[in-house]
């Protein structure tokens, strides 16, 4: 069985395709791990109230800012089936993610009929080394984007967003196709809502990995009345969002204390927790997050918005807008359209 699911040309070998186990049992394995998943929402909502801001919050399937993915559990069960089916099996191990073979071991400790034969070179999870190697990288991170927010509240030109009737949040992936295929979530599709002009429509940017000032002329171009996230922040912003997410972060040690095992099938994995809030939860600060949260309470009330549209992802960034909206106590309406699900851009 091969982890990226490579044919293996060996003679006197033959490759088991392990995805048509997980195809036969995938839905009741996500539920129960969505159900975990819920317990520990549960638990870190009580320690924080920005426990949605972090990256945890999300169930996802796949690799995003982090190694860490649902990808090695599931094959595990999947293996579990398939040793089930064929009892006193040797499970050779010489390739996989470090999650994966700690996952079979622990399963493989309590069946003497399967042994388990380790050539994989896996990290020392929990040791000193390891432990140092986090932190200095944490607080590399942390110190890093703390300088850049910084650099640029300090060199932005500071704008307020004028009255408008529509707030649209959205991303621009590529500034030259803005003027053809439109916007990367939205296309075209909200240039004419109803009797809605385009000066009654304003539009949010995330601005951190694009050329700002070819997006802008891009814009003027088209007509668009659009803002970008780091024209917004302020410095009170940012020391909201230090002294909340220090706050915040030192709440969430706590969680490995309180975060149940996960169990699929009736098999326990204590460690998936340990990986899964270690990578998901403690490895950052959800500093911009919790600016935007703070930026969206001051754009709220000086744009007079009666609606708010965004892409649903169910990212964090979407969720501090909400707790703004919330938090605002003003009447506006969200309105969150399905990624990809309408726009052109994407055929």
């Amino acid at each position: 069985i091969h982890y990226e699911h490579d044919p293996i040309s060996v003679k006197g070998w033959t490759t088991y395709d392990i995805r048509t186990k997980i195809a036969e049992h995938e839905d009741e394995w996500l539920s129960q791990i969505e159900s975990w998943h819920r317990g520990v929402s549960d638990k870190a909502t009580i320690l924080s109230s920005w426990w949605w801001l972090y990256q945890g919050s999300r169930l996802i399937l796949w690799e995003t800012i982090t190694s860490f993915s649902l990808k090695p559990i599931l094959l595990t069960q999947a293996l579990i089936k398939v040793c089930l089916e064929n009892p006193e099996q040797d499970i050779w191990i010489v390739g996989a993610k470090d999650e994966l073979v700690t996952y079979v071991t622990e399963w493989a400790s309590h069946y003497s009929n399967v042994s388990i034969i380790n050539h994989h070179k896996n990290q020392k999870y929990g040791s000193l080394i390891y432990y140092v190697i986090d932190k200095i990288n944490f607080y590399t991170t942390f110190t890093k984007n703390i300088i850049l927010y910084f650099l640029l509240i300090l060199l932005q030109r500071k704008k307020v967003v004028n009255p408008t009737k529509i707030l649209v949040h959205s991303s621009i992936i590529n500034t030259r196709l803005l003027d053809t295929v439109g916007d990367h979530y939205f296309g075209k599709m909200l240039d004419q809502v109803g009797d809605q002009t385009k000066h009654n429509i304003t539009w949010l940017y995330n601005d951190l990995r694009i050329n700002k000032n070819s997006a802008n002329l891009k814009l003027q171009e088209i007509g668009r009345q659009a803002y970008f996230n780091t024209d917004l922040f302020k410095f009170s912003d940012l020391f909201f969002a230090i002294y909340e997410g220090i706050i915040s972060h030192r709440a969430m040690r706590k969680l490995n204390k309180k975060c149940l095992p996960l169990i699929i099938d009736k098999q326990c994995f204590p460690e998936f927790s340990k990986y899964f809030i270690k990578n998901l939860v403690l490895s950052s600060i959800p500093i911009y997050e919790l600016m935007i949260y703070k930026q969206f309470l001051r754009v709220l009330k000086t744009s007079n918005a009666e609606k708010l549209i965004y892409p649903y992802e169910e990212k964090p960034i979407e969720r501090a807008m909400l707790l703004a909206v919330q938090d605002s106590k003003l009447p506006v309406e969200t309105i969150a359209f399905a990624h990809a699900a309408y726009s052109k851009g994407h055929m």
